[in-house]
């Protein structure tokens, strides 16, 4: 069956070419438009860009391989993967902005502390957003500053309040535009801050739209 990156990474050792390859892998084959939008847009933004939709994929494939559609329609798979992702987006952001307060004096001792480091790294267990390629993607466009957590989570937590209605199916137009408006519209929103803060912002911002719509076939 078709599985998602947050399935297939359990090997050490994936150094980043791999791991970005793995990214734009995903974007190909589960949203070929996008992919092609990837290839034109700016270097600089290009890999926050994949990482961005495949993050919004992994999203969509959690629900689609969970068992949501079946007879006991158990939601509870869906609910830990979209709970990991949630977790994972937090922890990104808890260490950029940890990162960010550290002063001169704190990387100095963190120097001088190089051995201890080394055998704590060798024990310790790694945070969510160091065990797949995408979170891993994600965190260099959030340490980059590429990307806005709110977007982020957004799209998450509209997955998991739709995931837990009563009725799976939208009886009504609010119900698809909220679910619209939580996932697609954050997906556009996303990609447009990425564009306008690269070198060739105003001519892509239009490319974005195009992703975002393309992209709900990942849904």
């Amino acid at each position: 069956r078709s599985r998602g990156l947050g399935d297939v990474y359990k090997r050490q050792g994936m150094d980043a070419a791999e791991e970005k390859k793995l990214v734009v892998d995903l974007v190909k084959r589960y949203d070929y438009n996008s992919f092609i939008i990837g290839l034109c847009i700016p270097d600089e933004v290009r890999s926050a860009f994949f990482a961005l939709t495949a993050f919004n994929i992994e999203l969509a494939l959690a629900l689609a391989h969970s068992g949501t559609h079946s007879p006991d329609n158990n939601t509870l798979p869906a609910q830990i993967r979209l709970k990991f992702w949630s977790d994972t987006v937090d922890a990104i952001y808890a260490e950029h902005d940890s990162a960010s307060e550290e002063g001169p004096g704190e990387a100095g001792n963190a120097v001088n502390n190089n051995d201890n480091d080394d055998r704590k790294s060798a024990r310790r267990t790694p945070p969510p957003h160091e065990r797949t390629p995408v979170s891993n993607a994600l965190a260099f466009a959030a340490h980059s500053g590429q990307l806005d957590k709110f977007w982020l989570q957004r799209m998450v937590h509209t997955r998991e309040a739709d995931l837990l209605r009563e009725q799976r199916d939208w009886v009504t137009l609010d119900e698809a535009e909220t679910f619209a408006e939580g996932v697609y519209s954050s997906l556009m929103y996303a990609a447009a801050e990425l564009f306008s803060g690269s070198s060739g912002g105003t001519a892509t911002t239009s490319s974005s739209s195009s992703s975002s719509s393309s992209s709900s076939s990942s849904s």
